[in-house]
């Protein structure tokens, strides 16, 4: 009867609703295997997970070309450099040998924000460099942007929060949790730490380390150098996913992203995804 029909076609959709999950996941799955044999082809072993509460080792020796003039290009370089002095506090982004020695603590979830954070910046650069070489082969004298200022242009808003597809980004969350682990979860003590201290917005820095002090927020010891290595090692990962997300569209329709997933690593959203500030 008709309760036959309508437990039928219930088990036909949940039938391709599980493949369609099985089809994203093998899709992530190979994005990331590709995103993995663009280092290698370049060199570079990425860095092993990090435990917090000690050292970090990331392990193996990076020669820094390897993460910058041999897969960006001048320009996307240049933003990314432009990126890591606003990602790291104190001047850490100078390139000097003393600096660079220099042993620092920093939270946890404050290193890994700013490596996932730089992840999508990676992309969105690749992704805006390949936008902007088109409209300059169409518009040759149409004013040439540089890709930073021509970013800022498109503003806020889906192409800066977002990759393309939802497997990308599963793929992007793949790394940054076996690096660091879950985010979510990171952010969520530091959030109760501070919610203990109630401190105003100038004194957050000090409730921040009094929580470190006490072991309620996890910290990690790592020199400068390190610092640098991984949010360059973000960027390039971002680059080569754009990259293999951009291939894979040729053999595949992944899912498109409808909206913003930057609080899958903490970055506060509303109820559309959307990053929005906090109070």
């Amino acid at each position: 009867g008709d309760e036959g029909l309508d437990a039928a076609a219930s088990l036909r959709k949940r039938i391709e609703e599980v493949r369609a999950s099985e089809r994203g996941r093998a899709m992530s799955d190979l994005l990331y295997l590709m995103v993995c044999d663009g280092f290698r082809r370049v060199g570079y072993q990425l860095a092993r997970p990090l435990q917090a509460g000690g050292r970090a080792d990331l392990g193996g020796r990076a020669e820094e070309e390897t993460l910058t003039t041999k897969l960006h290009s001048e320009e996307v370089l240049a933003a990314v450099e432009e990126h890591m002095a606003q990602s790291m506090p104190g001047g850490m982004a100078a390139a000097s040998s003393s600096v660079l020695q220099q042993m620092v603590q920093l939270p946890f979830f404050n290193i890994g924000q700013a490596y996932a954070l730089t992840v999508q910046y990676g992309y969105v650069l690749k992704r805006a460099e390949s936008r902007l070489q088109l409209e300059r082969s169409l518009l040759p004298d149409g004013g040439v942007k540089s890709l930073s200022s021509y970013i800022k242009g498109i503003g806020p808003g889906i192409f800066q929060d977002a990759m393309v597809s939802v497997e990308a980004h599963i793929a992007s969350k793949m790394q940054v949790d076996a690096v660091f682990g879950d985010l979510q979860v990171l952010r969520g003590h530091l959030v109760n730490a501070l919610a203990k201290r109630k401190p105003s917005r100038s004194g957050t820095s000090a409730a921040v380390q009094d929580a470190v002090n006490s072991g309620e927020v996890a910290a990690i010891y790592i020199l400068v150098a390190d610092v640098r290595r991984l949010l360059l090692e973000a960027a390039a990962f971002g680059t080569l996913l754009w990259q293999a997300e951009d291939k894979a569209l040729e053999l595949s329709s992944p899912t498109l992203t409808k909206q913003s997933r930057l609080s899958d690593f903490g970055v506060q959203a509303d109820s559309d995804g959307n990053p929005v500030l906090p109070e």
